[in-house]
């Protein structure tokens, strides 16, 4: 347990290192104040991107246990939009096959934190079939590095604790990426430790990922 310890707290010496030089850390601005509202959107106004964000939900809950029983949340970033202009109909096989979007689900059991990108705030959230939803804007984070209002974030830091339950059962399986390797926390170690860092050794617990491309044709693809 002890090497346990020492490669969670190397684990976590190294995303700080990480979020000084990340691109959507919020840095350290002189007078900066909070401004934005992280907002609910329906994804049912998206019907490819709702559509692809069931399925996901459904193939990960049959093949987690764990998350289908409720634990853990989904997240969608790395959102990327290449609509083609205006297409005149000699060139519709051309062009039936070119990408007109991509972006990335991932399962996640990361608490929210401003202290990396790993744990960063969402631009807005959603709910689909009960499970909380986070989506990312990228192009907004990286040109502004905006400060989301403290409400807004007590909001969604509330809703991510909420799927994250689990992880203080004492029957609780942890996963260490690290080591490639399961665990259980005794229960002399969970009462020398805080619920945080309970949350932070369980962050890796349920992290799976697909990426979504979708074609000028409608037709869709995947890539782990």
């Amino acid at each position: 347990m002890k090497n346990l310890f020492l490669t969670s707290i190397l684990a976590l010496l190294c995303l700080s290192a990480w979020a000084q030089e990340d691109p959507y850390h919020p840095g350290k601005i002189i007078n900066r104040t909070d401004s934005l509202e992280i907002h609910f959107i329906d994804l049912r106004t998206n019907p490819l991107l709702y559509r692809e964000v069931r399925k996901f939900i459904q193939e990960r809950s049959d093949s987690s246990a764990l998350f289908g029983k409720g634990y853990g949340f989904v997240t969608i970033d790395r959102i990327k939009l290449a609509l083609p202009g205006p297409i005149s109909l000699q060139q519709l096989d051309t062009h039936a096959k070119e990408v007109v979007a991509t972006f990335t689900l991932t399962t996640s059991s990361y608490p929210l934190s401003d202290k990396s990108s790993l744990t960063r705030f969402p631009s807005y959230y959603s709910l689909v079939d009960g499970r909380v939803v986070l989506v990312y804007n990228e192009l907004l984070e990286w040109t502004t590095r905006p400060l989301y209002t403290h409400a807004s974030r007590n909001k969604i830091e509330n809703l991510v604790l909420n799927t994250l339950q689990k992880a203080f059962d004492p029957d609780f399986v942890i996963y260490d990426p690290f080591k490639v390797a399961s665990y259980r926390l005794s229960e002399r170690q969970r009462k020398s430790i805080s619920k945080r860092e309970i949350l932070d050794l369980a962050s890796f617990t349920v992290s799976d990922s697909k990426t979504v491309t979708a074609h000028f044709d409608g037709s869709v693809a995947y890539s782990n």
